[in-house]
């Protein structure tokens, strides 16, 4: 990794949507655009879900650990919250019930990520109702188990089942499967994320420029997701 003082030397998650090249993650753009108030550019380096925020405890390669969930255990100092998660449950559009809380799961088919149980509220207590439920990690198993109807519902961040089945179309247009249509349920508040940097001076410089580019952040998240 460069030592460059222009470089901000970011540690990502390896999830689509998040921190993608081409065309490029929410958190990404995000990330650029604090950058280069700090007159910086980011230097990225992806790790999976969970495991970056041990990986930035024990390396001295990066000045920033990023997608740092609320609670979340890690060294450093913690930024103001850049970016929300929002976690909805998905369902195909021909779907016929009501789904406004985690109680209307009851007796469906259900997948969602590593560790949504004890992250989002009221879910671990509902699970029982579940006609089954599972965790993968692997997100884009989720967008073919909805599409192939192996399961009635998916719990994600809609931005990231969004940007998974996008590029499952892209992979597989023959798949037809693949491009039914979906619906999302708004059940879960936002989850607010935050990075943390090695040092509280770069720290500081982040938040600054975090407030100062706002408008532009929510232009990014507005952009950022369209109807499948």
């Amino acid at each position: 990794m460069s030592s460059d003082s222009k470089v901000l030397r970011v540690l990502g998650v390896d999830i689509a949507g998040v921190f993608d090249e081409t065309p490029k993650g929410r958190e990404r753009l995000v990330l650029e655009t604090i950058a280069e108030c700090m007159g910086r550019k980011i230097e990225l380096e992806l790790a999976p879900y969970g495991r970056h925020l041990s990986y930035f405890g024990i390396s001295d390669k990066f000045d920033l650990v990023a997608t740092v969930p609320p609670g979340g255990k890690v060294s450093g100092f913690q930024s103001k919250s850049h970016i929300d998660y929002q976690n909805v449950v998905t369902t195909l559009k021909d779907f016929t019930g009501v789904i406004s809380s985690v109680s209307d799961l009851k007796g469906l088919d259900v997948v969602s990520f590593k560790g949504a149980r004890s992250m989002l509220a009221g879910l671990e207590d509902a699970i029982p109702t579940f006609k089954t439920y599972q965790e993968i990690a692997q997100q884009d198993l989720h967008t073919r188990m909805l599409m192939f109807k192996r399961v009635d519902a998916v719990i994600s961040d809609k931005y990231i089942f969004f940007s998974h089945t996008k590029r499952l179309q892209r992979l597989e247009p023959d798949r037809k499967q693949l491009f039914r249509e979906t619906k999302t349920h708004e059940v879960f508040e936002p989850s607010k994320f935050t990075v943390s940097l090695k040092n509280q001076k770069l720290r500081d410089s982040f938040n600054r420029c975090l407030e100062l580019r706002r408008q532009e952040i929510a232009k990014i998240n507005d952009d950022f997701i369209v109807p499948l």
